[in-house]
């Protein structure tokens, strides 16, 4: 039940997202079927990337690609401290604490992905119409 909640979350933000782009293109007052398959394929596209790329994020983050740049940042802002605030001695030091990260992001690529299929088939209808 958690794990399709969480699907279920995902998926009424995107179309939210997607309602909300196509009601600013005012798409209730279109009547040509071409246009109104342009709004939707783009309405449905916005959030598909932005979903999607939020996962892939997380997926990166989960591997630990940020790692060097938040010991970066932090280490050097300790220098124009008084108190240091890092008490990594070393990159590996701090990168041994991180451990292991599973922050689930599978729903989101797969949720994404979703829309962002669906803006393409938008896109087929719409080249049949124009």
């Amino acid at each position: 039940m958690k794990k399709l909640l969480k699907y279920l979350i995902t998926l009424l933000v995107g179309l939210a997202i997607a309602a909300w782009i196509a009601i600013s293109k005012d798409i209730f007052a279109q009547t040509r079927p071409e246009i109104i398959f342009a709004i939707l394929s783009d309405s449905f596209f916005a959030p598909g990337v932005l979903i999607f790329g939020v996962g892939g994020l997380i997926f990166v983050s989960n591997e630990g690609m940020f790692d060097g740049i938040s010991y970066g940042l932090v280490s050097f802002i300790d220098i124009f401290r008084k108190e240091k605030q890092n008490k990594y001695r070393t990159f590996f030091d701090y990168k041994q604490s991180k451990g292991e990260r599973d922050t689930s992001f599978g729903f989101m690529l797969i949720c994404g992905l979703a829309f962002i299929a669906t803006s393409g088939i938008m896109y087929l209808l719409f080249n049949n119409y124009a």
